[in-house]
């Protein structure tokens, strides 16, 4: 009886595995903006999860892992917003043309959470058809991780 038990367990794992559909939305780019191109890598893969950490600086968001690679002109802005926004609009509201699948953007707070996840709610309510999901059902989705509020 144990043999006949086991042996469905084994066969019922195998047939619900054999319909795990893996693409390139289960995938994340992690530390994304340390590629030669941020963002546009991953989003031309079809990437489910693209992640930057940002940093409070000066009342701007600036992408970079750590304090001493801080470089003003890569905003969260102008490398990961403004190039989504430009593609939901020419996408007609939606990540890809061929697809009404979207992405979520993992943002991580190495800052305090005040200012910057106050920073990070002003430039996203700019873009409600592209980050409201009560707006755009085809919203991306923003994850927030490191410094959170309680």
């Amino acid at each position: 009886m144990k043999k006949i038990v086991a042996s469905v367990i084994l066969f019922l794992s195998l047939s619900i595995s054999a319909y795990a559909q893996y693409t390139t939305l289960n995938a994340h780019s992690h530390n994304d903006y340390e590629q030669k191109t941020p963002f546009s890598l991953a989003y031309n893969a079809h990437f489910g999860s693209i992640e930057a950490d940002i940093w409070a600086v000066k009342g701007e968001l600036i992408v970079a892992h750590d304090s001493t690679k801080i470089m003003m002109d890569r905003t969260l802005e102008s490398l990961y917003l403004l190039p989504t926004v430009n593609l939901f609009k020419a996408n007609g509201g939606k990540a890809w043309k061929d697809s009404n699948e979207s992405f979520q953007l993992l943002i991580d707070l190495k800052t305090k959470v005040e200012p910057t996840l106050s920073l990070l709610i002003d430039k996203l309510k700019k873009y409600p058809e592209v980050f409201d999901p009560e707006v755009n059902k085809n919203a991306v989705r923003i994850t927030i991780t490191g410094n959170r509020p309680k």
